[in-house]
């Protein structure tokens, strides 16, 4: 398992609860991913991308890091936000849940 998130308190807070079962590590999805291409099964993305501001970025970090066949959960919310530090709560309505298969 490989987890990432912005904040480096909630990182170290997945290794804490995670006892060295995966790897975690501060990035930004509004940059490239550090991750190889070809080299994940799954990727699941829960309510993080209504803060970035160009979904082209993370989408295309998905895709390269997929394996062919590999699949993405994505859920999103609220509008989407023009700096990640507006954190507003997430109008129940506006929940969406895409789900992607990588083919070739």
């Amino acid at each position: 398992m490989i987890g990432v998130d912005v904040s480096p308190r909630m990182i170290e807070e997945a290794e804490r609860r995670c006892g060295g079962r995966g790897r975690f590590f501060v990035a930004d999805l509004a940059d490239p991913l550090p991750i190889a291409p070809n080299s994940l099964d799954g990727i699941t993305c829960s309510l993080a991308l209504h803060y970035v501001q160009n979904w082209s970025v993370p989408l295309r970090s998905f895709a390269s890091a997929l394996q062919a066949g590999g699949w993405a959960i994505l859920t999103s919310g609220g509008d989407p936000c023009p700096s990640p530090s507006r954190h507003s709560p997430m109008p129940a309505s506006s929940f969406i849940v895409y789900r992607l298969f990588k083919t070739a």
